[in-house]
């Protein structure tokens, strides 16, 4: 298993092949767009742990005693009728010349 542990040689060269490929000017506004991509996380799933525990904290209403089902009256059973097969359907093929 590979370990996930970066040292610092290891992101001064991973922050250096990102300097490459997207240049000095273009990092402020990858770091501005990942830092509110970060924030917008963040919220999500504060908002989603806070609904969840209001959905915990409500109490929950005994259910309704349902009703019975009306008993299914017996059938007798019927044998199923033979099956004959199927008539062919003569297909007409088209004349040669």
């Amino acid at each position: 298993m590979i370990p996930l542990i970066m040292g610092q040689p290891e992101l001064l060269i991973i922050l250096f092949i990102i300097l490459i490929l997207f240049g000095s000017s273009k990092l402020p506004e990858l770091a501005r767009s990942m830092g509110k991509a970060k924030s917008e996380y963040k919220k999500g799933a504060s908002e989603g742990e806070e609904e969840i525990q209001e959905i915990e904290a409500q109490p929950q209403a005994p259910a309704a005693p349902q009703a019975a089902a009306p008993p299914v009256p017996a059938t007798p059973e019927v044998p199923a009728a033979p099956t004959a097969p199927a008539p062919e359907i003569p297909t007409e093929q088209p004349k040669q010349e």
